[in-house]
């Protein structure tokens, strides 16, 4: 929008009888918009991109890649912000399951079917 209004300032001259000198400080006022806009834009994008790349990868550090629960260091993390954040008086449940000898639906059908049945 800024560049454009510059151009139709630069332009107006031409096609109308209003001089150059009439429009100066109304392009230098968009000179210093576009050079602020411009220099802000570069400032701001980096930090948005690193912030979305952290992000990324502490998902990656505490999520399982195959099922995308948490791992144990999510786990454990997640825990220690209830404990935290829960009233003393109030109840936390827990459910944990494991499934006992999977080792053998791996060796008998295969990794992909196991990882197939973990998700």
């Amino acid at each position: 929008v800024v560049m454009l209004l510059q151009v139709v300032l630069l332009v107006l001259p031409y096609f109308s009888q209003i001089s150059q000198a009439n429009l100066a400080a109304g392009l230098q006022l968009l000179l210093v918009s576009h050079l602020f806009l411009t220099t802000a834009s570069a400032l701001i994008l980096p930090f948005i991109a690193f912030a979305n790349e952290e992000s990324k990868l502490i998902n990656l550090a505490n999520h399982d890649p195959l099922t995308q629960l948490l791992n144990r260091r999510g786990f454990f993390r997640l825990c220690k912000k209830i404990t935290h954040t829960v009233p003393l008086n109030s109840r936390v449940s827990l459910i944990m399951l494991d499934i006992d000898l999977f080792k053998q639906v791996n060796d008998r059908y295969g990794h992909e079917t196991g990882d197939e049945a973990i998700k």
